[in-house]
C-alpha cells in the first residue's frame, strides 16, 4: 500500500499537492462551524441536540486526527519523493559528467587518429555527385594543387587517362551500392606527372543507413611500383643482351599451341671465350644479339637469350616448313657475312640454327634440333614430328615421373669415392656422388638420369637430398668429402640454404669441398663469385671439377680464388699415350702450382697413369685403381 501510495505521489506531484491544501482548508472550515454551533448560547440545550453535538465533536475530532495523521503521511511522502528527486538529479548529473568526460576522451582520440592518417594518407571527401568537399595537407603537398583549387572540384582532376574508364565505372558502382572499393592506380599530378596509389574509397552513411557523402585515403606507393617492374624486369630481361631471357620464353611458349622455335648457337664459342677473355666474350653476345634482334625487326619472331651464346626466336604464327626453311638460311648468311670485332681482331663466326617446327614440346625439340645440327656438322637443321622422338619423348617423361617417386621414397643415396694423396696413395677425402636405389634393390647411376632430372625441374631438389645425406654420411668421421655443384644449383636460393643450414647443423663446414661443374651455364659469373665468397667465409673450399674441357678459364679461376683443380679424366686417361694430353696436364699442374692450388686427376684407371700423374706433379688421384664409389667410406 505503501509503495503504491508512492508512485502515485511521484506520478501526481502537482495534484497531490493541490489536494492537500484543499483538504486542509475544508477540515479548517468544518472546524471552525462546528466550534460556531458549540458555542453559540441561542441553541437550545435539549438532550437530543446535546448528543447530535457530542457525536459531531466525536465526529470531527475523529476526522481531524485522521486529516491531521494523513496529512503528515503525505508530508513525510513529499519529502521522500523531494530527497530521491534530489538523489536522481545529482546521479544524473554525474552520469552526464561521465558520459562527456567519455565524450571529449573519443574527441581526442580521433583528433589523434586523423593526425596519424594526415601524415602518412592522402585523404579527400567528396559529395554525392563526386565532387571534392575536403583536402588533407598532404593531398595538396603531393599533389601540388592549392586546397582552393580542389574543393568543389570533381575527383576526376586526379584521373590518368591510362586507365580504362570502366575500371572508375566498377569503382563508382561499388560505393554507390554502400560497399569499400580498394585498388592501386596511376594518379595524375598538377606538374602532369604520374605517382601510384594504393586507394580506399568508402561510403558515409548516416544513422538511417542513408549515403551523404564519400572519403578517400591514398597511400603513395610509387618507389613500390617502380622496384616491383625493375624487379619483374630483372627477372625477364638478360642484362648482358637486353633481350627476353630464357623465363620470358617459357612464359610465351606455355600460352601457345605448337609454336615454332628456332635456337642458334655460336659455333665453339667457348674456345674464343678462353682467349680473348671473359669481356670480350660477352661484348661478342650483345653485338650477335643486336644483329640477330635487328634482322627479325619487323618479322614475326621474337627474340630471347636462351643461355650463353644461345638465342632463341619464337614465331608468334604457325608459319610453312618453306618459309622457316628460308628464313633461317637467310639469318645465317646474315649473321655470317660479316665479320665480328674481338680485341681489334676480324673473327668471322660459324652459326649453328636447330629448329622445332610445330611440334608439342618446342623447347626439348628445339635443342635436340641444335644438337643433331652440331653433330651433322650441319648450318641447320629443322626438326619435325617423328614417332621416334615421341617415344623418347615418353621415355624421358617416365624417367622424371620415376625420379618423382624416387625423391619422395627417399630412394636417392649417396656413394663416395676415395681421392688418394699421390706421395704416398693414402686416403685424404671422398668424392660423394648420387645413385638411385630402385624398388628392387638395383643401384642406378647418375648417367641414366641426371639430364632427364635437369630438364624436368628435379635437379636442384636431388642436390638438396644429396646435400644431406652426404653431411649425415660423414658426421663424426675423420675425413674431408666433397659435394658436385652445377650453377643451377648456385642460382638456386633453395640449394644454397640448404647447404648452409646442414654444414651448420652437423659442423662440417670445416671438412666439405664444394666441386663446381664447369659448364656452359657458368656464364653467370658474378653470382658464382658471390656464392663462392660466401661459402669460404663458412669455412668451405671450392673445387672446379673437369676443368681442362673447352670451358675452362685461366682467368676465371684466379678470380675465383678457388682451393682444387680436378683435371678432367678426358685428360687423364690419355697422359700415358698421347703427348698433346700430357702438355696440357703439365701445363694446368705448372699453374695451379704458381697460384697455390692443388691438383686432382680424375678417373685413374690403372698404375701406369696413376705414375705418370705423379711425375707430373699431381696432388691427388682418383678413379677406380683406388677405389670404385661405394655406399660407406673405408
Amino acid at each position: 500500500m505503501f509503495l503504491i501510495m508512492t508512485k502515485l505521489v511521484k506520478k501526481y506531484y502537482c495534484f497531490t499537492t493541490i489536494f492537500i491544501l484543499f483538504s486542509l482548508f475544508m477540515l479548517a472550515k468544518v472546524y471552525f462551524e462546528y466550534h460556531k454551533i458549540t458555542t453559540n448560547q441561542e441553541i437550545i440545550d435539549s438532550p437530543q441536540e446535546k448528543c447530535l453535538r457530542n457525536f459531531l465533536q466525536t465526529s470531527t475530532r475523529a476526522t481531524l486526527f485522521s486529516g491531521a495523521a494523513f496529512m503528515l503521511l503525505v508530508f513525510f511522502l513529499l519529502k521522500k519523493v523531494r530527497r530521491d528527486e534530489v538523489t536522481y538529479k545529482k546521479q544524473l548529473e554525474e552520469k552526464v559528467s561521465q558520459q562527456n568526460t567519455e565524450l571529449r576522451d573519443q574527441v581526442h582520440l580521433l583528433k589523434e587518429y586523423k593526425k596519424v592518417l594526415d601524415l602518412c594518407a592522402i585523404v579527400s571527401k567528396g559529395d554525392l555527385d563526386g565532387n571534392i568537399t575536403y583536402v588533407n595537407n598532404k593531398l595538396c603537398q603531393d599533389s601540388g594543387y592549392r586546397r582552393e583549387e580542389l574543393i568543389g572540384k570533381p575527383h576526376s582532376i586526379f584521373r590518368h587517362p591510362d586507365v580504362p574508364a570502366a575500371v572508375f565505372e566498377k569503382m563508382w558502382n561499388t560505393i554507390q551500392a554502400k560497399q569499400h572499393w580498394q585498388g592501386t592506380l596511376p594518379n595524375r599530378l598538377r606538374d602532369g606527372s604520374t605517382v601510384w596509389n594504393t586507394v580506399t574509397i568508402c561510403p558515409v552513411l548516416n544513422i538511417e543507413g542513408k549515403i551523404i557523402e564519400y572519403i578517400g585515403a591514398r597511400v603513395n606507393v610509387t618507389e613500390l611500383v617502380e622496384k616491383r617492374e625493375q624487379l619483374k624486369q630483372a627477372l625477364t630481361i638478360d642484362s648482358l643482351t637486353g633481350l627476353p631471357n630464357r623465363a620470358q620464353l617459357l612464359y610465351h611458349l606455355n600460352s601457345m599451341e605448337r609454336p615454332t622455335l628456332i635456337l642458334l648457337d655460336i659455333h665453339n664459342f667457348s674456345s674464343l671465350n678462353d682467349f680473348y677473355g671473359i669481356e670480350e666474350g660477352d661484348t661478342l653476345i650483345r653485338v650477335f644479339a643486336e644483329r640477330v634482334d635487328a634482322f627479325c625487326r619487323n618479322k614475326p619472331f621474337t627474340v630471347y637469350r636462351y643461355h650463353g651464346d644461345c638465342l632463341a626466336l619464337l614465331h608468334s604464327d604457325s608459319g610453312t616448313r618453306p618459309f622457316i626453311d628460308f628464313f633461317c638460311h637467310d639469318l645465317i648468311d646474315e649473321l655470317t657475312v660479316k665479320p665480328y670485332l674481338l680485341d681489334r681482331h676480324e673473327i668471322p663466326l660459324n652459326i649453328t640454327v636447330g629448329v622445332s617446327f610445330a611440334l608439342d614440346h618446342p623447347e626439348v625439340e628445339a635443342d635436340i634440333a641444335l644438337k643433331q645440327a652440331q653433330e651433322r656438322k650441319k648450318e641447320l637443321y629443322i626438326l619435325e614430328e617423328s614417332k621416334n622422338l615421341k617415344r623418347e619423348l615418353a621415355s624421358n617423361l617416365a624417367c622424371a615421373s620415376r625420379l618423382r617417386t624416387a625423391l619422395h621414397e627417399n630412394r636417392i643415396v649417396v656413394y663416395c669415392q676415395p681421392i688418394v694423396r699421390a706421395r704416398d696413395g693414402q686416403v685424404d677425402k671422398y668424392e660423394c656422388l648420387v645413385r638411385i636405389r630402385n624398388p628392387d634393390g638395383t643401384i642406378v647411376g647418375p648417367a641414366n638420369f641426371l639430364e632427364i632430372a635437369k630438364k624436368s625441374r628435379i635437379y636442384t631438389k636431388i642436390t638438396r637430398s644429396v646435400i644431406q645425406l652426404s653431411c649425415a654420411m660423414f658426421q663424426g668421421l675423420d675425413y674431408d668429402f666433397s659435394i658436385n655443384l652445377s650453377t643451377e644449383d648456385i642460382l638456386d636460393p633453395a640449394v644454397s640454404e640448404c647447404l648452409k643450414n646442414t654444414l651448420l647443423k652437423y659442423d662440417l663446414q670445416d671438412k666439405a669441398i664444394l666441386e663446381i661443374i664447369e659448364t656452359e651455364g657458368f656464364e653467370n659469373y658474378e653470382q658464382v663469385a658471390v656464392f663462392i665468397e660466401e661459402m669460404k667465409v663458412l669455412g668451405c673450399r671450392i673445387a672446379i671439377d673437369d676443368f681442362g674441357t673447352g670451358h675452362s678459364n685461366y682467368e676465371r679461376l684466379m678470380k675465383l680464388q678457388v682451393d682444387y683443380l680436378k683435371i678432367d679424366g678426358s685428360i687423364i686417361r690419355r697422359i700415358t699415350n698421347d703427348q698433346i694430353h700430357r702438355a696440357i696436364t703439365k701445363t694446368i699442374v705448372e699453374v695451379a702450382q704458381q697460384i697455390g692450388v692443388k691438383t686432382v686427376a680424375e678417373f685413374v684407371a690403372d698404375e701406369e697413369i696413376a705414375a705418370a700423374a705423379r711425375e707430373l706433379g699431381v696432388d691427388y688421384l682418383q678413379g677406380y685403381y683406388f677405389g670404385a664409389p661405394q655406399r660407406r667410406p673405408i
